[in-house]
């Protein structure tokens, strides 16, 4: 209470006009709005997770390499075995292969997201359609988990780790 009211008084000092009071009230009163605007638009990490997922879907290698710190890792957990890479190794793969006839769609199930002053996480149940478009394969679909790792860099966020793993059918829960 005493810091509250020792800036009101240094906002509205005792001996000032009532024309100053009103002129500093205003000021303060803008300068908050700016604060708020400013605050509010900065992107969150579940906003750039959205992006990421809209970035692989489009196939496109040069709007999901401005997303990922090129030395960030990227692993894949398999049953029988695991693939980890840094971003900037694994975009030719995946440039080749959805050059190669192929497009994937993603949808996140389940979507838990932390955001912190400088870094972020996001842990999403997805499931993954991999449809080929040149007429063989077929379509496939799984079902996976994935770990992300946001850290705030300038005005925005860059992937730093990303990790996918199987993910069973039905999942069970703690109720």
């Amino acid at each position: 209470v005493y810091k509250r009211q020792m800036f009101c008084r240094d906002l509205l000092p005792p001996g000032a006009t009532l024309i100053d009071k009103w002129f500093r009230l205003l000021m303060f009163m803008v300068l908050c709005a700016l604060a708020g605007a400013a605050e509010s638009s900065a992107e969150s990490v579940a906003e750039v997770h959205g992006r990421w997922n809209a970035a692989l879907e489009s196939g496109d290698p040069e709007s999901v390499r401005g997303l990922f710190d090129e030395d960030g890792l990227i692993v894949f957990s398999l049953p029988n075995r695991r693939w980890t890479s840094t971003f900037g190794q694994w975009l030719p793969t995946f440039a080749k292969t959805l050059g190669q006839g192929y497009e994937l769609s993603l949808e996140d199930r389940e979507l838990q997201v932390h955001e912190g002053a400088e870094s972020g996480w996001v842990f999403a149940v997805q499931e993954l359609t991999w449809n080929s478009t040149g007429g063989e394969g077929g379509s496939r679909r799984w079902l996976w988990h994935t770990t992300e790792v946001w850290e705030r860099r300038g005005d925005g966020w860059e992937l730093v780790h990303v990790h996918h793993g199987p993910a069973p059918e039905e999942e069970e829960t703690d109720d």
